[in-house]
């Protein structure tokens, strides 16, 4: 009967085990395979969007293998951004980027509050201390649906005419779960 019982239990233990591994998330995160923008000014490997008509485009493109075996509820954008306040601005400034995302027949509007770390908040020139901002935004689920149908993504951020905001390739990525 002791026999038994350990079996049982035993069972139980690996049935738990082995259902804990297979609902185990694993975290995955791509860069886009294109970007460009208009508009901005090149400062230090960062184009600053400050203009009317500025804007940047980051792009996935055939990457259905890296979305494989994905959760599609799971889907994420990160950005981070140097923002300012103006031309040779100051610290601690946050901005919220308004993206536009489409994939295959759907378009979406998404924000993404930028957030600053730095404190304290100051409008004298800094020299660029203090401008690193970070945020994310969940995506939404007609477009995750088109984009692991497709593996493509054009993700757009068009200067709104309030902080000066800067980017680069690798200020965009994907992230979600597997």
């Amino acid at each position: 009967m002791r026999n038994k019982a350990r079996l049982v239990g035993f069972g139980l233990l690996l049935g738990v085990m082995l259902s804990a591994t297979i609902l185990w998330a694993t975290a995955a995160q791509i860069a886009p395979t294109r970007y460009e923008q208009t508009g901005g000014s090149l400062i230090s490997g960062w184009h600053w969007l400050r203009t009317r008509g500025a804007k940047a485009v980051w792009e996935y493109t055939n990457v259905q293998t890296q979305l494989s075996g994905t959760r599609n509820n799971s889907y994420y954008i990160l950005l981070n951004a140097l923002v300012t306040n103006g031309v040779n601005g100051g610290s601690g400034y946050e901005a919220k980027a308004r993206l536009i995302f489409e994939s295959g027949t759907e378009r979406a509007n998404v924000s993404v509050n930028l957030r600053n770390p730095f404190r304290p908040q100051d409008p004298q020139n800094s020299s660029g201390l203090g401008y690193i901002t970070y945020g994310f935004a969940k995506i939404p689920a007609s477009i995750v649906n088109e984009f692991i149908a497709t593996g493509n993504l054009k993700i757009t951020y068009e200067w709104h005419g309030r902080d000066h905001v800067a980017v680069k390739q690798d200020s965009i990525a994907v992230s979600f779960s597997r």
